[in-house]
């Protein structure tokens, strides 16, 4: 039996058993046997039985002035043909595009892909650390590969689509732009583009490059827009919730206005049961700041949603997990890697007495 020869370099992004077939090489005559990476029965919706007659109010930034074609009131061409546009919702694990033409806004084409960069891993996470190990920004180039090749199958000719705009998760996002995600894998959890705007080096999360850039087969000036960031981890929260009137909401790191809206909500539980919502979102903040005069470890973080829940204290030693609690009353709840403890609100005294007794029995360390 003939041994398998060493992975080329160009398989060099691939774990376990999984080779290229297209660097195969047959040492004496035989078969070989391809299978492409792809889920179970995995069956992705394109189109419905409506979308040939889509369409949909337009005030593209993309216009024709006679024989020129403007963008956001700049030429950048001169075509009589038609204006497209590109719609990109890239998540993690599907890609879908939706032309339309810019002028009508009738749906033109849609299509759909699995996101080929699974080769690093199922989740963000995953790839975060994979982006972070690997040099070479594979996994914009093979997501960009891909994209070329849908971009090229659609009815139209590619350079008549002057705009894409990218919808993502922003390691998605921030990927296909070729920006660094490390700052997504670890605390605070925030995109390059989030920091920029934090310290005033930037007015916005949104992205802007050329097609030409990223070697995407449309017209060379053609705009790449990626959305601004809408909550970035906390997903379309801050879209629902009204701050103050349907609900209270509190930033991933100000601390204060977390405290100051729990104390609220705890304190006022006929405020709590008046708002649509009753939600709560809390990133870091310190537990320390309720029960100062109790001993024992602080916690350091706390991430966790509060949905109809009046008088209920949640902490959490694990930012990695977000806590939600759904109708709960007079509750506490504190969450650890190791374990999750739920009480009645009215037996806090007995949590602080058993704290203090383990602490005495079996030291600092098992608390």
């Amino acid at each position: 039996m003939l041994e398998r020869s060493e992975p080329a370099p160009q398989e060099g992004h691939l774990e376990g058993r999984f080779r290229l077939a297209c660097r195969t090489r047959l040492a004496v005559a035989g078969e070989v046997r391809a299978h492409t990476l792809r889920r179970g029965s995995l069956r992705i919706e394109t189109a419905s039985s409506a979308d040939c007659d889509l369409r949909i109010p337009v005030d593209p930034a993309v216009t024709r002035d006679g024989a020129r074609i403007l963008l956001d009131g700049e030429p950048v061409a001169e075509s009589d043909g038609p204006i497209h546009g590109l719609a990109l919702d890239l998540g993690t694990t599907t890609v879908a595009l939706r032309l339309h033409d810019l002028e009508t806004g009738r749906l033109v084409a849609t299509r759909s892909f699995e996101n080929p960069q699974r080769f690093g891993g199922s989740n963000v996470m995953s790839r975060i650390h994979y982006d972070g190990e690997h040099r070479g920004r594979l996994l914009q180039r093979t997501l960009l590969g891909y994209l070329t090749h849908c971009i090229e199958a659609l009815p139209v000719d590619p350079a008549t689509i002057y705009e894409l705009v990218v919808a993502g998760n922003p390691t998605m996002r921030d990927l296909l732009f070729g920006l660094d995600v490390q700052g997504l894998g670890v605390m605070p959890y925030r995109s390059v583009t989030e920091a920029a705007l934090g310290e005033g080096r930037a007015d916005t999360t949104s992205l802007r490059t050329t097609a030409k850039r990223l070697r995407l087969p449309v017209h060379p000036a053609a705009r790449v827009y990626g959305l601004p960031l809408v909550g970035s981890r906390s997903g379309g929260i801050p879209d629902v919730v009204i701050d103050g009137e349907t609900g209270f909401l509190a930033g991933p790191t100000d601390a204060e206005a977390a405290g100051d809206a729990l104390i609220r909500l705890a304190s006022d539980p006929a405020l709590a049961a008046r708002l649509p919502f009753a939600l709560l979102l809390l990133d870091y903040w310190p537990l320390d700041r309720f029960n100062a005069s109790s001993p024992g470890t602080r916690f350091s973080a706390v991430r966790h949603l509060l949905v109809n829940t009046t008088n209920t204290l949640v902490a959490s030693s694990d930012p990695g997990h977000l806590i939600t609690t759904i109708g709960c009353e007079n509750l506490i709840i504190i969450h650890t890697p190791d374990a999750t403890l739920v009480c009645p609100a009215d037996q806090a005294e007995a949590i602080k007495d058993l704290h203090r007794r383990i602490g005495e029995s079996f030291g600092p360390e098992m608390l």
